[in-house]
């Protein structure tokens, strides 16, 4: 059986969260303003990446039963 989280490590777990979904927003927002492809396609990158981990960090979550 795999031991839940303290409450504090689910506060921290949810600070990062938050701080990742932040990041994936700015680059969304900043994203049209970017006129070099090479710099375009490294954001594009990032932020399939930091969306796949946040995905990642969602389905800890709810595996330690948190909403």
């Amino acid at each position: 059986m795999a031991s839940k989280l303290a409450p504090h490590e689910a506060l921290e777990l949810h600070e990062l969260m938050d701080c990742e979904i932040s990041v994936v927003k700015k680059l969304k927002a900043s994203l049209p303003m970017v006129q070099d492809n090479e710099l375009k396609e490294f954001m594009e990158n990032r932020i399939r990446n930091k969306s796949q981990q946040i995905d990642e960090m969602i389905q800890f979550a709810k595996s330690q039963g948190i909403e």
